[in-house]
């Protein structure tokens, strides 16, 4: 490690993004308005209740569900069939936040409230707007779907504003584009990548691999750094559609994957400098010294955070299977048994409730924390990044091209995966739809447990040894895990569960608390005209 102390031009970055966050923050303390916003919190248990229920079908990261019960709220209140009144919008979903949980009652203003309702009044007049100059419905519901998005966005960072994240992705920018560049993309995919599309398609994988970015977060900042205007509407729509194409781009997963791998010193630089409970400040970047030691600590304490993570995740994993199978049970399980049957296989249903929940807790005893010896190689990565102008840390890019013999020897083993576990079924008596759904809800627990891996791999800097269990346990998965990720995909563009729970409950069941709300304010309203 160099003894030179002063810091390199990253260094210097980091300092002075991070003064910029410091000085955003002390502003938006000054300027905080004393006029809070209350609301009766009438309904916030039933309310409250109903969000975790809404959320444990859904299976998305804890950041996004505040911003998708916006979207649900905007997407439910707003008429897209005939312009309406969108008065008090702002109040109301503030006050449908607040029952949630998702904000405390009394962290807004009325400011805030109007600063919300300023940005629909604006998104939802712009729609109005492109509908009398477009008149294919499927172009018009395009656009809806990106207003909603990026309003969802804007009403967000109104009550947590998304500085800190931009700031870091600055940084990591800065970074990367030295490292991972528009050749190297190039040639991982096979073909030529605009310049101009370059830095769309780094921005877009750093925030999706090191942020974990939904791609409604991800398009508004697109939007905000190329200053893109919605009363524009014709550069919006044609800027938006090649947002669209790059985020299902070879060139954006590849890239993404790239920055995965290589990424763990960057992940510990974010959580240490700049996510919200970030513990190191400038202080820290004084010496190499001390931020040796600082790093260390930080990284020691990621690792308990991820540890208790694991702990959540498998909680949560395991409560979603049984929701979702005992929905699918009694649709459909059930009812083919006693039709086909004439009585219910006790046997197979309780082999497909209990088994793939008992799957995932087993797996936690595989899910082990990274060593001291990954700790010292980001420690020494981070000083170097930061003291260093010229770091020895290389970005490892590799073309890896699948081997005839390992292709076939893979698609072999993938049809013996679904042969073998086929016949164990017809073993246990399990007749074709039981046998489905066992597959369906195994495939689903393996990739829950490979998501819940990635999340160890990617604050890896040094490949661990893996055990020959772990290996083994690859082999035999593996088919069941591809599985796994196709269904998530599907299940995540067409969750009938979550649009089911939104139609038969979240729909009734706001709409009724809206107008008890309404009708307690007329009551008060009534109440203080005879004082």
């Amino acid at each position: 490690m160099s003894s030179n102390n002063s810091l390199s031009e990253l260094g210097n970055l980091l300092v002075s993004s991070l003064e910029y966050i410091d000085n955003y923050d002390n502003n938006q303390q000054r300027n905080k308005q004393s006029d809070i916003f209350y609301i009766n919190t009438a309904g916030s248990k039933l309310t409250h209740a109903y969000e975790q229920i809404r959320n444990a079908s859904e299976y998305a990261d804890d950041h996004l569900f505040r911003q998708r019960a916006i979207r649900r709220f905007l997407a439910r209140t707003l008429s897209f069939h005939e312009k309406t009144d969108i008065s008090n919008t702002g109040e109301e979903l503030v006050t449908e936040l607040t029952l949630a949980g998702y904000i405390n009652n009394g962290s807004m203003s009325n400011q805030d409230c109007k600063n919300i309702q300023s940005q629909i009044k604006r998104y939802y007049g712009a729609y109005w707007q492109y509908v009398k100059i477009e008149h294919s419905h499927t172009k018009c519901m395009q656009f809806k779907n990106w207003l909603l998005d990026v309003l969802s966005v804007r009403c967000e960072q109104i009550i947590q504003p998304n500085i800190c994240q931009v700031s870091f992705t600055q940084f990591a920018f800065t970074y990367l584009r030295n490292n991972i560049t528009k050749d190297n993309i190039s040639n991982l995919t096979g073909s030529s990548i605009k310049p101009e599309e370059y830095s769309i398609i780094l921005y877009i994988a750093i925030q999706q691999a090191l942020l974990k970015l939904g791609q409604a977060t991800i398009r508004t900042s697109l939007i905000d750094s190329y200053h893109q205007d919605i009363t524009i509407i014709a550069r919006f729509e044609s800027f938006n559609e090649i947002i669209d194409d790059l985020f299902g781009s070879k060139a954006v997963a590849i890239t993404e994957r790239i920055i995965k791998k290589n990424g763990a010193t960057l992940k510990m630089i974010y959580t240490a400098f700049y996510a919200p409970n970030a513990q190191m400040s400038i202080s820290d970047l004084e010496s190499e010294s001390i931020l040796t030691y600082s790093l260390e600590k930080h990284i020691k304490r990621e690792y308990a955070t991820l540890d208790k993570l694991l702990d959540n995740a498998i909680i949560k994993s395991i409560v979603f299977l049984i929701i979702t199978k005992s929905i699918i049970g009694l649709s459909i399980e059930v009812p083919y048994d006693l039709i086909v049957e004439g009585h219910i296989e006790w046997v197979p249903l309780i082999i497909n409730l209990l088994f793939p929940a008992l799957f995932i807790g087993l797996s936690r005893f595989t899910l082990t924390i990274p060593n001291t010896r990954n700790t010292d190689t980001i420690v020494d990565q981070a000083v170097a990044m930061i003291f260093n102008d010229h770091p020895e840390m290389k970005i490892s890019i590799r073309q890896q091209k699948a081997s005839t013999g390992f292709s076939i020897a893979y698609g072999i083993l993938f049809i013996l995966a679904f042969v073998g576990l086929s016949y164990i079924l017809y073993l246990l008596k399990f007749n074709i739809v039981q046998g489905i759904i066992f597959v369906i809800f195994l495939s689903t627990a393996s990739f829950l447990v490979f998501r819940m891996s990635a999340q160890i791999r990617e604050i890896e800097a040094v490949m661990q040894n893996k055990p020959i269990s772990s290996v083994l346990r690859d082999i035999i998965y593996l088919p069941f895990i591809y599985v796994g990720q196709q269904i998530s995909s599907k299940y995540a563009k067409m969750n009938i569960i979550a649009m089911t729970l939104d139609m038969l409950i979240e729909m009734p069941l706001k709409s009724v608390l809206r107008i008890f709300r309404q009708w307690a304010t007329f009551l008060n309203n009534k109440r203080d005209d005879l004082l």
